[in-house]
């Protein structure tokens, strides 16, 4: 019960969305990285 007050057990739906929020900004960042590695290497069309 005391872990809860101290933050340490979440919402089950607060912490998928966090989770999902995480999930979607690594997706951005690795379209941009292989949008980037596309270019550089002289694949872009």
């Amino acid at each position: 019960m005391a872990a809860i007050f101290k933050g340490e057990i979440q919402d089950p739906e607060v912490a998928l969305q966090k989770e999902i929020d995480m999930l979607h900004k690594k997706i951005g960042q690795l379209a941009v990285e292989n949008d980037f590695l596309k270019k550089v290497s002289g694949k872009w069309k």
